[in-house]
């Protein structure tokens, strides 16, 4: 399916999205078509660094009253255009927790189309909870980095540095296998399907 991903950086912790949109396109089969973040970018320099080697669109959005309404309104104007010029797009990504974004979802939703929200599972308005199609916790990044990273090191074990060998007696003993958690999708490694 084809998505678009739109960034609350008011909303959103910048370590935490590479992570996000690795999992939506490897684990959820999207096409991220277009990823935009949208906030004040003049301070601060981890959404710089992201934005630059993530091929994410800083869109800035500077309040002259004070207050962060004004990154909402231009992420919701940019999806509401998107929403009317991109018919082929299917999904709409929003990175937030506010109940701002409600009235743009259900709009969404009103022309056949989906709307994520990935967001703080703690701290997500619970009325845009039960209108989106599909909740994301923000923290399911760490969650899966800390898993491969710790099935990576018992690569090690299970091959013995011989990739055609697998240790069987191993493999028995690591958690992944004998909780059942392992998903060998998510890895890449064909050999563990069978």
């Amino acid at each position: 399916m084809k998505a678009i991903c739109y960034i609350d950086s008011d909303n959103s912790e910048a370590k935490k999205i590479l992570p996000i949109l690795d999992y939506l396109s490897e684990d959820e089969n999207l096409t991220i078509m277009s990823r935009k973040a949208y906030g004040d970018f003049w301070n601060n320099v981890n959404w710089k660094e992201v934005c630059l080697r993530n091929n994410i669109i800083p869109v800035f959005s500077k309040s002259h009253s004070g207050t962060k309404n004004s990154t909402d309104m231009k992420l919701v104007i940019d999806a509401h255009t998107d929403l009317l010029q991109n018919n082929c797009i299917e999904v709409f990504v929003i990175f937030s927790n506010d109940s701002d974004f409600i009235p743009i979802s259900m709009e969404i939703q009103y022309y056949g189309k989906e709307v994520w929200i990935v967001g703080h599972k703690n701290n997500v308005s619970k009325s845009l909870l039960k209108l989106c199609n599909k909740f994301i916790d923000i923290d399911l990044g760490n969650i899966h980095n800390n898993i491969t990273k710790k099935l990576n090191d018992n690569l090690n074990l299970i091959f013995n540095g011989d990739k055609k060998n697998i240790r069987l007696s191993v493999i028995r003993m690591l958690p992944q296998f004998t909780s059942g958690d392992l998903n060998p999708k998510l890895f890449g490694y064909s050999k563990f399907i069978s």
